[in-house]
């Protein structure tokens, strides 16, 4: 139900949309505010018998997802992305009840996913267990539930994007709620003899990488990037450069 009303010299609409009442002012005239009328009694129909919807197949996103990975993100972030979506894309593959559009999606297709990586050999390294020959010692039944929610949340911001791109009107799986963490590791550190130890067995060409690791705490890729004008050996600092605003910061080498 949509209507036009005047107070004080200016002419309102009044609609309902999806529950919600609202009000917007047009102007003075009663010939726009008519007009305005019609146009959102067209919008409301067209919605109400889905002329409107956007949808999107799921695979032709999941190739627009990866492709602004590769441009947008580290490789190895978007090596992590396509192992979600393999496994997403296994998970659909394997429906009774065949799932091809984003519009096909709900929370519940989801809960179903993360039932399925629950019940799924998983390796430590990734690789897929197709067969018995594939299972090893470390070959785990199920992913950890800090996997699985990671999985769901790279899922969700794949069709966040979609909802950007305007591919999507909305993210059918917002909702969804992560696992609770229940099979988290708990951390070990290594003592001063252990590291010690390590360094001693440590090849000499690789010795100023693991040194370095284990006396500043930086990351594989920090180390990678680093180059000699980034090393203050008088101050004894090494100055990391970061990715988002280029700004160096510095970082203590420890060792004495």
């Amino acid at each position: 139900m949509a209507r036009i009303y005047k107070r004080d010299k200016i002419w309102y609409l009044d609609y309902s949309y999806n529950g919600i009442r609202i009000r917007k002012k047009v102007g003075n005239s009663k010939n726009v505010a008519e007009l305005a009328l019609k146009d959102i009694e067209l919008q409301i129909a067209r919605d109400e018998y889905k002329l409107t919807k956007q949808d999107i197949k799921i695979d032709t996103l999941i190739e627009i997802f990866l492709e602004y990975n590769l441009t947008n993100n580290r490789e190895s972030t978007t090596k992590r992305y396509r192992a979600i979506m393999n496994h997403f894309r296994e998970f659909l593959n394997l429906r009774k009840i065949p799932v091809r559009k984003v519009s096909q999606l709900n929370e519940g297709i989801i809960e179903q996913y993360k039932s399925f990586r629950r019940s799924t050999y998983t390796n430590p390294n990734g690789y897929k267990v197709k067969s018995e020959k594939d299972i090893k010692k470390t070959t785990r039944k199920g992913a950890r539930s800090r996997t699985i929610n990671m999985e769901v949340d790279g899922i969700k911001y794949m069709l966040n994007l979609a909802v950007r791109w305007n591919c999507i009107k909305e993210n059918p799986i917002k909702g969804v709620k992560p696992l609770k963490h229940d099979d988290k590791k708990p951390f070990r550190f290594l003592t001063s003899e252990e590291v010690n130890k390590f360094l001693k067995h440590t090849p000499r060409h690789l010795f100023p990488i693991y040194f370095t690791l284990l006396h500043t705490g930086m990351r594989k890729g920090e180390i990678e990037n680093l180059t000699w004008k980034d090393i203050d050996f008088k101050l004894r600092k090494i100055y990391i450069r970061s990715k988002k605003d280029g700004i160096l910061k510095p970082v203590n080498v420890k060792y004495q």
